[in-house]
């Protein structure tokens, strides 16, 4: 990845969370880089700041996204 990041492993290690600009009060928005292993799974938490947005850019593979009752599958050098 090129950065010395450390970053937040989920429970099934499956999932690198790297906080390149993370939440600070004042700020409106934060980035992070995700590398996620086949098979991973990964349950967002609710933004601690309402009337937030999520951008996600996929870089390699396909990754299924579910919002609600609403499910997608989101492919390489696509966004949603």
């Amino acid at each position: 990845m090129g950065t010395q990041v450390e970053p937040i492993v989920g429970d099934d290690k499956k999932c690198r969370l790297y906080p390149l600009f993370p939440f600070e009060s004042g700020k409106r928005f934060e980035i992070y880089y995700m590398e996620m292993e086949p098979g991973a799974h990964r349950l967002s938490e609710k933004c601690l700041v309402d009337n937030v947005t999520e951008y996600l850019f996929i870089q390699q593979g396909a990754l299924k996204i579910t919002v609600g009752d609403t499910a997608a599958t989101v492919q390489a050098d696509q966004s949603i």
